[in-house]
């Protein structure tokens, strides 16, 4: 089994990278010691996981129970309800917002910006022409 030159290379590079990654493997911290520092969490027994579970239901369920009344907040001012704010009902309907500009051809568009250039010029040299706000504070 005579091996060529370039095929001894080959072997003993893919040698010495199993050989590499093998020694940094070795090197890495077992995971009682990634536990010990506390960077790996270690496997809650499900007795332990229900056990936390009930204590944060318990816990979050006491202080919603505890909350105030909408009177006591109303007594304590934080809360104020206006007596002239009216409320009515309104039909739900889908109000992602219906683009219609998206459709106007330039057609469509033209009589539009007939009516808006000369608007738009007025107010460009309106603006121009008048004196700002900082001009007459002298800025």
């Amino acid at each position: 089994a005579h091996l060529s030159f370039s095929a001894q290379q080959k072997k003993q590079n893919s040698l010495s990278k199993i050989l590499s990654v093998l020694r940094r493997l070795s090197q890495r911290p077992t995971a009682k010691e990634l536990e010990q520092r506390n960077i790996l969490q270690g496997e809650p027994n499900e007795v332990d996981r229900r056990l936390e579970r009930s204590e944060i239901k318990r816990r979050l369920t006491r202080k919603l129970s505890q909350r105030p009344t909408v009177a006591e907040l109303q007594a304590r001012k934080i809360l104020r309800f206006h007596e002239y704010v009216e409320s009515t009902h309104a039909e739900d309907y889908d109000r992602r917002a219906d683009k219609p500009w998206t459709k106007l051809t330039p057609a469509d568009k033209h009589p539009c910006w007939r009516c808006l250039v000369p608007t738009l010029k007025w107010v460009k040299n309106h603006l121009q022409t008048s004196p700002t706000q900082t001009d007459l504070e002298g800025g």
